[in-house]
């Protein structure tokens, strides 16, 4: 789904709105920055700026709008604090408790001014998907396609309560090799992690024959240290030689995984599948495992597995049966079940907008049943004819879902409204020259302030041109 947060329902009045900008400015050549805000858009704060360089001789400064509109106040120059979350999402700055100042990644932060003590424990664990199942963190076995695609999830942990790391192994393996490389090099490195996972910074000198290594989060409002400990180079560089040598299993695991699970997909795939007429309200399939004779074996103790791990899912919202027990695998639900006295394997599809849109079409005059015909079959035969949702929005603020042939439905709105929408369609699209390419995103910008609150799927429309 595209998401789109409509701001039509109420119109911005520009004047009570104001830009702010950010002031990141230097008192002598060193490096590390001074962060301050103020009101106006870049050219105003920017001839301010200037003054304030001459007067209070500032060695460098920088000056750029970070809110575009907000309710408008009148920030003459000040130093600002922003929230440690804020800076980890929105900017490339580490804070430096010691002396106040902002760093950029590629500028070398002072080492620490407080002392500690050498530590000679230090241990780098990981753990892998599945293996992690405690009140604070918990990596489950994939089953979603997402969780494949994305990588190893691995939980990686230095020893200390909040020193844990949940985090992509596969997006983060080849930046903790450039940390160790540049700490090597510079005698000072630091990284940050994916913004999806974790807000955690790493930070490490170099010192005589230890390492100085901080761990910072910025989930907060304040950088908040979880780790501080000076360490023995050696033992330091020996653990997190082992991390990457860790993070390249789970890696390689999560491929082999990955790739089992795709093989297993397509073979569910290669079976006959057949749609099931006894439960009309859900849209089930079904494959007996009499008819596939040479995969006998293998289907009877895929159908074992699905027994002994089988969930409750709520599948609609609207089903007449509040839970089916199955086992979710991609992109579709699994269960076991007995039919004409045959054992057989069933299966619905995970994502809940295809069944509402194979429902409906279902119903309608332009469905054309064919004995033995698959969800598959089913579902290519609609969107062929535009019966699937293409935009839900709100028009005259009612809530109504607009299918790809252009055809208005909706629970709130009546008939009139819906019937108005569709007649809107076929007047904006009227003199389209290459209809038939016309993208659903296209159709939202054309609709423009007609229609609120959008959320669609992208693709191609199928507008008729008339309403039925």
């Amino acid at each position: 789904y595209i998401t789109i947060l409509s701001i039509r329902e109420n119109v911005m009045n520009t004047e009570n709105l104001y830009p702010v900008c950010t002031i990141l400015y230097k008192t002598d050549n060193s490096a590390g920055w001074h962060y301050a805000i103020m009101s106006g858009d870049e050219k105003e704060c920017t001839k301010e700026c200037e003054k304030l360089k001459k007067q209070n001789r500032w060695h460098d400064y920088k000056c750029y709008v970070s809110l575009e509109y907000t309710v408008k106040h009148n920030y003459s120059f000040q130093n600002y604090k922003p929230s440690a979350e804020h800076i980890y999402m929105c900017t490339d700055l580490i804070y430096n408790d010691d002396d106040g100042k902002w760093y950029y990644h590629e500028e070398s932060m002072p080492y620490p001014k407080r002392e500690k003590n050498i530590s000679e424990e230090f241990h780098i664990d990981v753990k892998g998907e599945g293996e992690v199942n405690d009140e604070n963190y918990w990596i489950p076995e994939p089953k979603y396609k997402d969780d494949f695609e994305e990588g190893a999830e691995v939980l990686i942990d230095f020893g200390l309560k909040d020193a844990k790391i949940l985090t992509k192994a596969d997006d983060n393996i080849e930046y903790i090799k450039g940390f160790i490389s540049r700490l090597q090099e510079n005698k000072y490195s630091n990284m940050d992690f994916g913004l999806e996972l974790s807000y955690s910074i790493f930070l490490a000198w170099e010192k005589g024959e230890n390492v100085r290594f901080m761990i910072k989060d910025y989930s907060g409002d304040e950088p908040a240290s979880v780790f501080d400990n000076l360490i023995p180079k050696d033992l330091f560089y020996k653990e997190f030689q082992n991390l990457i040598k860790k993070l390249e299993f789970y890696i390689n695991k999560h491929k082999d995984v990955c790739d089992k699970f795709h093989e297993q997909e397509k073979w569910l795939d290669s079976l006959k599948w057949q749609y099931d007429e006894d439960l009309p309200y859900i849209p089930w399939e079904y494959s007996l495992i009499k008819w596939n004779k040479k995969d006998t074996d293998k289907l009877e103790k895929f159908a074992d597995m699905i027994y002994q791990t089988a969930e409750p899912y709520e599948i609609l919202e609207d089903e007449p049966l509040e839970r089916f027990y199955c086992k979710l695998i991609g992109d579709y639900y699994y269960a076991v079940s007995e039919k004409d006295g045959w054992d057989c394997i069933c299966r619905t599809y995970f994502h809940s907008y295809k069944l509402k849109d194979i429902l409906r079409f279902m119903k309608s005059s332009e469905f054309n049943y064919k004995k033995g015909m698959s969800l598959k079959d089913i579902y290519n035969q609609l969107t062929d004819k535009g019966y699937n949702i293409a935009v839900e929005c709100k028009y005259h603020g009612k809530e109504i879902e607009i299918y790809a042939n252009g055809q208005a439905d909706s629970k709130t709105a009546g008939k009139d409204e819906t019937k108005e929408l569709e007649q809107l369609i076929i007047k904006l699209t009227k003199n389209i020259k290459d209809k038939e390419n016309l993208t659903v995103s296209e159709l939202v910008d054309i609709l423009g302030d007609h229609i609120d609150s959008i959320s669609y799927r992208d693709g191609k429309m199928k507008i008729r041109d008339s309403v039925e």
